[in-house]
């Protein structure tokens, strides 16, 4: 039936379905926990009568836990089917928040957010995604994946001024439970998430499966193969272009993991 659907004439490719679903993951990541778990830095450092250092230790310790944690989620994800990588990471980032909206000690409150949140997140929302749009596509993997990641501006845009209004309003505690309902909302979508076209009996790009003969389709996978070259994983990490990738991603995430975190404070003054 899936296959009918985005394969017959005038129908949209499957994989732009699962393209759309990450960008709806990556606005709801963006707005809610990386730029918007900034806005809970002031009133969680006033209710729970904490220093500047203090409140920013548990941001600080979670990229280290990111960082630690890239390798292994990354092994999970090709392990086993991506959906239980985004089941799971959904479910633990939103009960993340919901355990954050009832913390009253600073104790809890590391554990929760390096815990359940920090772990959900980091495991089913752009990891997960984006290795499955890699699987998607192949001559349009670009366009795809920054289709995907303008998710993080929209979150800003849409989703970030949204709880900055729950959190002056309503309180951060109401904010952390109410995007703890959001989070939870994205699971009937990420059940629609496919690991590969292969598995639907559809091939990368949206291309037709019944090509008009045996030759010109055996032409056109050589074609295809012939135009990347695909590693292993021992083999990228013995390449230079990988660790220099892997250096620019760093250093490029470094002031602004670093800043971030203190713009709503230094606005207050």
């Amino acid at each position: 039936m899936r296959r009918l659907l985005s394969q017959g004439p005038g129908r949209l490719f499957y994989g732009w379905w699962i393209v759309i679903i990450g960008c709806i993951q990556d606005a709801v990541k963006g707005g809610t926990f990386n730029t918007g778990f900034t806005l809970y830095f002031l009133p969680v450092l006033t209710e729970l009568n904490l220093s500047r250092a203090a409140t920013s230790l548990p941001f600080s310790l979670a990229r280290v836990e990111a960082a630690l944690e890239g390798p292994l989620v990354g092994y999970l994800i090709d392990r086993f089917d991506v959906r239980v990588m985004l089941v799971v990471g959904t479910t633990l980032a939103g009960l993340g928040f919901l355990m954050l909206s009832v913390v009253h000690s600073y104790v809890a409150f590391v554990l929760v957010f390096m815990g359940p949140l920090t772990m959900g997140f980091q495991a089913g929302f752009n990891q997960a995604t984006m290795a499955t749009v890699n699987h998607w596509f192949r001559r349009q993997r670009g366009l795809a994946m920054s289709i995907v990641q303008t998710g993080q501006a929209i979150g800003g845009v849409v989703i970030f001024p949204l709880v900055a209004l729950a959190v002056l309003n309503l309180g951060w505690r109401v904010a952390a439970f109410l995007s703890g309902f959001v989070v939870l909302a994205l699971l009937p979508l990420v059940l629609l998430i496919r690991h590969s076209p292969e598995r639907m009996g559809l091939l990368p790009d949206g291309d037709p499966v019944d090509g008009p003969s045996p030759i010109s389709r055996a032409a056109r996978v050589t074609h295809r193969s012939g135009d990347e070259a695909d590693f292993s994983a021992g083999q990228a990490l013995r390449m230079p272009a990988f660790w220099g990738l892997a250096a620019f991603h760093g250093l490029r995430n470094i002031p602004y993991s670093g800043v971030s975190v203190h713009l709503v404070r230094s606005s207050w003054g």
